[in-house]
């Protein structure tokens, strides 16, 4: 009996170390589920951006994070952020694209071009804004877009479908003046104009 004595208290005390083993491995499991879905939804991680281009002559079609569709023309460029997580979806144009834009009234859709930003919840357009061209192109086929001057935020322009809009790629703080009979005349930064269908 001497010996069931001595050996009962070591089998318990071996079971208990086999618990606590147990529950500090679940303990750091769910310690580690729980920072590394924490360091995924912390806002400080850069997201990834993902850049398509195309060549003189060559075009591209994208299919957006939230839906939407874009056909990239020859020569252009377009970035966006890979999964469209924030409050807006934005992406960066070079070139010239048609986009048709899925619709979410709770996340607008903002481009960026160097002269102008458009933002849309959904709608069909068209933009051009090559950087060796005079002038940045929007026109409008269904929807509504809100065009907004990039050197003049606090102007903004409503497009309707049909409508095209051409702004000058220059500094809009620099004044451009032509001589017209004898007197100076302040050239327009942008000319909203009525789309034609080919």
């Amino acid at each position: 009996s001497s010996d069931v004595q001595t050996v009962s208290p070591v089998r318990k005390l071996v079971q208990k170390k086999y618990y606590r083993m147990l529950w500090g491995g679940a303990a750091a499991s769910v310690l580690l589920f729980w920072f590394l879905f924490r360091t995924n939804e912390n806002t400080g991680v850069k997201p990834i951006n993902n850049t398509v281009s195309t060549k003189v002559g060559h075009k591209a079609s994208i299919n957006l994070p939230d839906g939407s569709k874009v056909w990239l023309n020859g020569d252009s460029k377009i970035t966006y952020v890979d999964n469209f997580q924030n409050k807006t979806r934005e992406v960066y144009l070079s070139g010239e694209a048609f986009f048709d834009v899925a619709r979410d009234k709770m996340k607008p859709f903002i481009i960026h071009t160097r002269t102008i930003n458009l933002k849309v919840l959904g709608t069909a357009f068209n933009v051009r804004s090559y950087d060796n061209e005079k002038e940045t192109e929007t026109a409008l086929v269904r929807g509504s877009v809100e065009v907004t001057l990039r050197n003049r935020p606090d102007q903004k322009i409503l497009l309707k479908p049909g409508d095209k809009l051409l702004v000058k790629n220059i500094p809009v703080d620099t004044a451009l003046k032509y001589k017209n009979q004898n007197r100076d005349e302040e050239t327009p930064i942008a000319v909203l104009t009525n789309m034609h269908y080919y």
